[in-house]
């Protein structure tokens, strides 16, 4: 018989739906996790491809359906199902001009939007009679607008509000349209399709509209009644593959908020700008998508930087600032805390250059791929407020230099956070936002748990040394068994007011480590720790029934810590030590 024949659970991460992770073993539903973040879409993953993969919605409803009372016909008409659309289905619509030259034939989507941000606007569209159509994001104030002609396959945008706007050739005719705009109004709505110089009976085929978060377009997204949502979802089990695994983990960290209010768009006012300008959209970022901006130095001899607006700190309390940078024309970059803390990022090679220490501060990077890095540095606030800095340069340790006016790197991604260690990327689009703690918890589970006698085996990744639950078993506040996280990692019972534990040695971050807890009423404890053996005689009875598995949680505990998860097995026996040093050996 194997260990696999003996284990009552086999939780390998792969198979998951929004607020479900599925067991191995058993197969019939009695061992899947109950999995909860309920934090919109904040939370992100490193894909089987290597990229960012975010949360994304199509917030229009009815996004084929413009015959629905949802979409306003302004001096025009619809005719449905006309042509075949870029899906291959007969559903493509086709409106028409009824009004006169140099009039407003529109159609409009009904609803009024109340959330400033950045929005990106795209739909299909292909020529019929006409050269030229226009799409819009309305504001109150500076209108957004994206005209296109079919004829020289151009598209310009209109307004102080617009950022970009693209016009993608499909097969058969097709274009897809997107426009990104800096929404500031809390009132607006979206011109689907607008003919407005053209002729009467000038027309234009349409399909598939969104409207999302971002600047730029993703896959499209259907909906209907509702509107509809992919990738990551609220309560989506994240199976991350960072670092260029080959195999997955599941990946759980504590609530984080990313207080930098505009994570990619640099372009606009909530980066002050010194001596350096801006090019958004200018390079495909660690997420696949061309939303990756250019910081680029002037001709004076300054200091080239960026800095947020002002976010409110705690003075004393541990920050960590984290962004995506790509060598350009220059190589080097440098991030600054509060106009003090400073270290320099090589990256050409993917390594630190001249570190300050003040403020305690400590910095790291990491590789995510196509020459992209994520720069991190944590510091003790000294203030109660902070900005983020970031600068270019053109050597380590320096940071006024004479630009050329024409140099710099590419910039993705800025992250600030209350706390020691980096979590995964929070994307914000003019407000700060907040990613739940991942709960993976299973219940009723008293018969996959020895109630006297019992072990359980996790392979794991820590993120951080900070205190966490790593794995345990649990009844309510009566009786328990841990596996805790911290410097040195142990093992624990509790049994009401009573406990008592074994610990190892200590961990190290971003190292693999398999671990495995045995306990016994009759004896104690046992850990098992990359092979080696730790004990503690100390017999027990359990006040009840064990009846909860829970993984890696800080919600039931005081910790700030985070694991990925690659294995987790549970046997509803004590196996024996040769048993659990081969388990656990490295």
């Amino acid at each position: 018989m194997s260990l696999f024949d003996d284990a009552s659970l086999v939780l390998i991460p792969d198979g998951a739906k929004d607020g479900k992770l599925y067991s191995v073993k058993p197969t019939d539903g009695t061992g899947d996790f109950t999995f909860t973040r309920s934090s919109n879409l904040a939370a992100t993953r490193v894909d089987e491809n290597g990229l960012i993969e975010k949360g994304r919605e199509n917030l229009l409803k009815y996004s084929e359906e413009f015959d629905n009372p949802y979409y306003l016909k302004n001096l025009g008409t619809l005719t449905t199902n006309q042509t075949t659309a870029p899906d291959g289905s007969l559903t493509a619509d086709l409106f028409t001009k009824t009004s006169g030259v140099n009039t407003v034939s529109e159609l409009r989507a009904s609803g009024v939007y109340s959330s400033a941000g950045i929005y990106t606007y795209s739909i299909y569209v292909k020529q019929n009679v006409g050269d030229t159509v226009l799409i819009r994001l309305d504001l109150v104030g500076n209108t957004a607008n994206a005209t296109f002609n079919f004829s020289t396959k151009t598209i310009s945008t209109v307004g102080a509000n617009a950022i970009s706007a693209t016009a993608t050739e499909l097969s058969d005719g097709w274009f897809r349209l997107t426009l990104t705009g800096n929404v500031t109004s809390t009132g607006w709505s979206i011109s689907i399709i607008n003919l407005f110089t053209n002729p009467t009976n000038d027309s234009v085929y349409v399909w598939g509209a969104q409207l999302e978060n971002g600047l730029a377009a993703t896959d499209y997204i259907e909906t209907g009644a509702s509107t509809a949502q992919a990738g990551i979802l609220e309560d989506l089990p994240r199976i991350d593959y960072s670092g260029g695994a080959s195999c997955p983990a599941l990946l759980l960290e504590p609530q984080r908020t990313n207080l930098v209010s505009q994570s990619e768009y640099f372009g606009g006012s909530y980066w002050l700008k010194a001596d350096v300008s801006i090019t958004d959209n200018d390079a495909v970022s660690p997420d696949g998508m061309t939303n990756a901006a250019k910081l680029i130095e002037n001709a004076t001899t300054a200091q080239h930087k960026i800095s947020s607006d002002i976010i409110t700190a705690v003075a004393g309390d541990r920050y960590t600032e984290s962004f995506f940078a790509k060598a350009a024309e220059r190589n080097w970059i440098y991030l600054e805390h509060e106009a003090s803390a400073l270290v320099w990022f090589n990256l050409s090679d993917g390594t630190i250059g001249t570190e300050s220490t003040i403020h305690n501060s400590s910095a790291s990077i990491e590789d995510y791929g196509n020459g992209w890095y994520r720069c991190i540095v944590s510091y003790d606030a000294f203030d109660t407020t902070s900005r983020a800095y970031i600068g270019v340069t053109n050597a380590d340790n320096i940071k006024t230099y004479l630009g050329d006016g024409s140099s710099g790197v590419y910039i993705y991604g800025a992250q600030l956070e209350a706390g020691s260690y980096p979590t995964s990327y929070i994307p914000t689009y003019g407000t700060s936002v907040t990613r739940n703690i991942d709960i993976c918890i299973k219940t009723s589970a008293t018969s996959l748990i020895g109630q006297t006698q019992g072990t359980f085996f996790i392979e794991f990744v820590p993120l951080t040394s900070d205190p966490m639950d790593i794995f345990y078993f649990n009844q309510t506040t009566s009786s328990s068994v841990h596996l805790r996280g911290s410097n040195p990692i142990n093992a624990r019972i509790r049994i009401g007011s009573f406990s008592f534990q074994v610990n190892g040695g200590n961990i190290s971050v971003a190292q693999t480590y398999k671990v495995a807890v045995v306990y016994d009423e009759s004896f104690g404890l046992k850990l098992f720790v990359n092979g080696v053996k730790y004990e503690n005689n100390t017999p027990f009875t359990f006040a009840a029934s064990l009846d909860t598995i829970v993984i890696n949680s800080t919600a039931f505990w005081i910790g700030d810590g985070a694991i990925e998860n690659k294995q987790s097995l549970v046997f509803p026996t004590a196996l024996t030590d040769s048993e659990c040093i081969a388990l656990t050996t490295i």
